[in-house]
């Protein structure tokens, strides 16, 4: 067996999948739970969670129903080097219609960000993104 055909078999058997010389999709098959393994690729899929990507790029995502007009919130995990943005938008389902703004009075980091709100009752979602 040549070294490219020893990789691939190594691929399909950390898979858990048995090779076959029969089956020509067992490459194919492997590589979802392959790439999903690597730490670039790490998540936390929920309605608060996070998805990395090979080269560093990480979103981030939540919900927060905290009853206050200024709100500090911190990230499923930090950015590792800088948060390049923060979008926010108010939970309809459980909002009674103020206007949400970030903050831009708290300096943001790669842990937290902040928002306003009119309506101090009203949760927001937001959508964090750095490396």
């Amino acid at each position: 067996m040549n070294m490219i055909a020893l990789e691939l078999e190594n691929i399909v058997l950390a898979a858990g999948l048995t090779p076959s010389k029969t089956t020509f999709n067992q490459v194919l098959q492997a590589l979802p739970a392959a790439l999903a393994s690597r730490p670039e690729m790490a998540n936390s899929l929920g309605s608060t969670g996070y998805q990395k990507f090979p080269g560093g790029l990480i979103f981030q995502w939540g919900k927060n129903s905290t009853v206050a007009a200024q709100v500090t919130f911190t990230f499923p995990i930090a950015f590792p080097n800088s948060l390049l943005g923060v979008l926010v938008t108010a939970d309809r389902l459980g909002s009674v219609g103020g206007v949400i703004t970030l903050d831009d009075g708290v300096a943001f980091s790669t842990t937290q960000a902040a928002v306003r709100k009119t309506n101090t009752n009203d949760s927001f979602l937001y959508l964090a993104w750095g490396y």
